[in-house]
């Protein structure tokens, strides 16, 4: 009878480096030198992507920029040709303006000279006058200075002026009459009544407006 006997195996077969250190430095190069191509092989395809994708980028840039160019320019044609138009329609707004000025300042001068042609005494008559429009007229309000200056009146008596004024000062529409400088008007040699001209300050209202202007607005 024979009996097993365990057989206990210590380490395995020895491995031994017969490379030359020559050899085993090269290979180490060769490694090293795979692993940096392929570094930059991967470098450079990060970099052509980049580029790529720039490009792309640009060429899509471009084209919105020349569509955008093109409809500016379309909007400009169009603008252009609607330029006469344009001027047409701003020339009519300053004459719009312009006549409503003019018409703003219209005079009733019928009425103001009927107002004093009634307060003359006998044989008085007005030579002259020098009257100015004032402030455009308000709607709701005439109380304001509308026409004012100086007459001149042709008359027999020098106080016929003050009369002529105190009854100016008392008409509805004149906010004030006085009587001014008075001189001879009467030609020297001759045997005609002397004669008188005197100067009449005097301030109307707005009520000597026409309105005519603010009737046309309505």
């Amino acid at each position: 009878m024979s009996a097993a006997v365990d057989t206990l195996v210590l380490g395995g077969a020895a491995r031994v480096n017969l490379l030359p250190p020559a050899e085993v430095e090269r290979r180490a190069r060769v490694r090293l030198g795979r692993r940096w191509i392929g570094a930059l092989v991967g470098t450079a395809v990060v970099v052509v992507l980049i580029i790529a994708a720039a490009v792309a980028y640009s060429v899509v840039g471009s084209a919105r920029l020349a569509s955008e160019q093109a409809r500016t320019q379309q909007l400009v044609a169009e603008t252009q040709s609607y330029q006469s138009v344009a001027t047409a329609v701003a020339t009519r707004t300053e004459l719009t303006q312009f006549r409503a000025d003019a018409l703003g300042y219209d005079i009733r001068w019928g009425a103001v000279f009927d107002t004093i042609s009634a307060h003359l005494t006998p044989g008085a008559s007005v030579t002259g006058f020098s009257l100015t429009a004032g402030a455009q007229p308000q709607a709701g309000t005439t109380a304001q200075r509308g026409l004012g200056g100086s007459l001149t009146v042709s008359v027999a008596n020098p106080a016929d002026a003050a009369s002529l004024a105190r009854a100016l000062r008392g008409v509805s529409g004149v906010l004030a009459a006085d009587a001014g400088d008075v001189t001879s008007s009467t030609t020297a040699g001759t045997q005609a009544a002397p004669t008188y001209d005197v100067t009449i300050d005097v301030v109307f209202d707005q009520s000597v407006y026409s309105g005519q202007f603010s009737q046309e607005g309505k």
